[in-house]
């Protein structure tokens, strides 16, 4: 899968990007978890759902500058990942407006895919997806225009008993 995803980025962006085992296990853990109806939780990734792992790794490639600053900016531990409080910050300052702590939790915990409490690079991606959905009160089947990420959008779908946003655009994405 390594081999694959970097000679795929060579393809697509004119340059080897190699993903870290975490990138893997984020990518693993995202398109093979069942449940959404494109992948079957099996243990295994088949041809379809190594579809699915190629577009969101190149949504996170085309995206990891950005998402890097990010976590150099509002990683306050400098522990190279993002934990509940930094979230909410990055949420506040990226949407101009303070997201409720109930949406900061959900948003996290959609993003969390390895389970560990706090958020990669990778996951951090998918977070700004999620306050994306959440902010357009949308699933991932919105309009194009409004989830440019949807390979990171897979199984989100935005809790109806969330606060609903207030006004604006969340992510920069």
């Amino acid at each position: 899968l390594v081999r694959m995803l970097a000679d795929y980025s060579i393809q697509v962006f004119g340059t080897q990007h190699v993903p870290t085992e975490e990138d893997v296990q984020f990518l693993f853990n995202l398109c093979d978890h069942g449940g959404n109806g494109k992948t079957d939780g099996d243990g295994a990734i088949d041809r379809r759902e190594v579809m699915a792992v190629c577009e969101a790794w190149s949504d996170f490639v085309g995206q990891k500058q950005m998402l890097g600053e990010l976590v150099k900016t509002y990683d306050q531990d400098a522990n190279d990942s993002i934990d509940k409080d930094e979230l909410q910050t990055i949420l506040r300052e990226t949407s101009g407006m303070d997201v409720p702590l109930q949406v900061v939790i959900w948003i996290f915990e959609q993003a969390d895919v390895s389970g560990n409490g706090l958020l990669s690079i990778m996951e951090l991606a998918r977070a700004l997806v999620a306050c994306e959905l959440w902010k357009a009160g949308s699933t991932p089947h919105a309009p194009a225009q409004l989830v440019k990420s949807k390979s990171l959008a897979q199984g989100l779908d935005v809790a109806p008993d969330l606060p609903q946003p207030r006004s604006g655009i969340c992510a920069i994405l």
